[in-house]
């Protein structure tokens, strides 16, 4: 028996199945410019994958992101030395947590690491670093906030540092705090932002090479800072700004040599957003630092900087920043040194869950007082592997290189890392 269907409702069908495509081609459309306008401003690297991004652990109104991470890396030249290169494999140990709040207003996390390094030839290198960090911040009313933050970190310097004598017999190891408090306020198209930082190293005794050890406790000093920022949105997405900032830097002690200084940055620039694409700020202008001993020369000259964004698609971005700031060094012949920083980073998803990329990093140091000049570049490639929620692998390798006009301090090595990091 056959049915027979009138040709009227054919229209109709159409009709209804015209409408479903347009419905689901508008979801479709939304979704797509939600992601867009998340993935705003943000590199390749660091963008949301809710479908590999871990989940957490819920405990009320904050969210625990535990991890553990274990790497191994081979380093050519561990001593970082010009001559007489040795070789050695490093397996490093790295848990930490994470807590952060989930409210509608206002924002607290805290977060806690380890980074345990054992050698497997020369175990007087071993190290032991961790931190632990608060930040947050309070929502006062709509356009004022203020935000602040403490850390408190145990950390070892890297052999190829500028300060690290050859004498040390083993890493050297100090201690770093920071505290930050920011205000910010806006209104209209004009806004004001007034922050003070504080930051303390503090340096242990070290064991040198044929016995004894060395006290460090004359490297100890204190850095106190306020900076201030006015800015205007001149146009949209366009704002120039004016920025200062004044510095005291305090050590414990004034002998053999007293490095106490103060000084002063003051620069022009603007912030720019070309539709997410090319996102970013761009400053220049003076800095001077003075020093209290008359034996040491004053460090001046150009102050400058900046950091752009360029998603050049949206499976592509490029980063780079640029930065020049006084240093503060062990150098008997040097005040400090001015460094100038170069970063560019490039980063690719050449799929959902495997993400490529490469580095480089420049540095210029020009000590003051001194001849000494250093020029320090290291780069190379990474890749990632987001195997699921829980697990993330990276391989990278990573040349270095110090040229400087005192030969003995020039080095060369390689590095070649593979890390795997689990996560709830």
């Amino acid at each position: 028996m056959r049915v027979k269907v009138s040709t009227g409702w054919r229209p109709l069908g159409l009709l209804l199945i015209g409408m479903l495509m347009s419905v689901g081609a508008s979801a479709w459309a939304q979704e797509v410019d939600l992601e867009r306008e998340r993935d705003r401003g943000v590199p390749v690297y660091a963008r949301q994958r809710p479908e590999v991004d871990p989940i957490g652990v819920r405990a009320g109104a904050f969210m625990i992101y535990p991890r553990a991470g274990l790497s191994g890396l081979y380093d050519d030249n561990i001593y970082a030395t010009r001559n007489d290169r040795e070789a050695d494999f490093i397996t490093t140990l790295n848990p930490g947590v994470r807590v952060e709040s989930n409210w509608s207003n206002h924002r607290l996390a805290a977060e806690t690491e380890v980074a345990a390094g054992f050698y497997a030839d020369n175990q007087s290198e071993n190290f032991l670093d961790g931190r632990i960090a608060l930040d947050g911040r309070l929502d006062v009313q709509r356009g004022t906030f203020i935000e602040g933050g403490l850390e408190i970190a145990r950390l070892h310097e890297e052999r190829g540092d500028p300060d690290v004598q050859a004498a040390n017999d083993e890493p050297s190891v100090y201690y770093r705090t920071r505290a930050n408090l920011t205000g910010y306020h806006g209104v209209g198209r004009l806004s004001l932002s007034l922050g003070a930082d504080y930051t303390r190293h503090d340096y242990r005794s070290v064991d040198l090479v044929g016995g004894g050890s060395a006290s460090q406790s004359d490297r100890d000093y204190n850095i106190y800072e306020v900076q201030s920022r006015i800015a205007y949105e001149l146009l949209p997405n366009v704002s120039p700004f004016i920025q200062t900032s004044y510095n005291v830097r305090r050590y414990d002690t004034r002998e053999p040599i007293n490095r106490e200084s103060d000084g002063y940055r003051i620069g022009f620039g603007t912030g720019f957003d070309a539709g997410g694409i090319i996102t970013g700020e761009v400053y220049g202008g003076y800095m001077r630092q003075n020093f209290v001993s008359s034996r040491f020369d004053d460090a001046s000259g150009p102050w400058f900087g900046g950091s752009l964004l360029w998603n050049v698609t949206r499976l592509t971005s490029v980063e780079v920043g640029l930065e020049r700031r006084v240093v503060e060094t062990t150098n008997s012949e040097a005040s400090s040194y001015n460094r100038t920083a170069l970063d560019v980073r490039v980063e690719h998803e050449l799929l959902r869950n495997l993400l490529i990329g490469t580095s480089a990093h420049y540095y210029d140091d020009r000590y003051n007082g001194s001849g000494l000049n250093e020029r320090y570049f290291e780069a190379g490639p990474r890749i990632t592997y987001l195997w699921n929620r829980n697990f993330n692998a990276e391989l990278s390798f990573t040349h270095s290189r110090v040229d400087s006009n005192e030969r003995d301090r020039e080095f060369r090595s390689n590095r070649v890392l593979l890390s795997i990091v689990a996560e709830l």
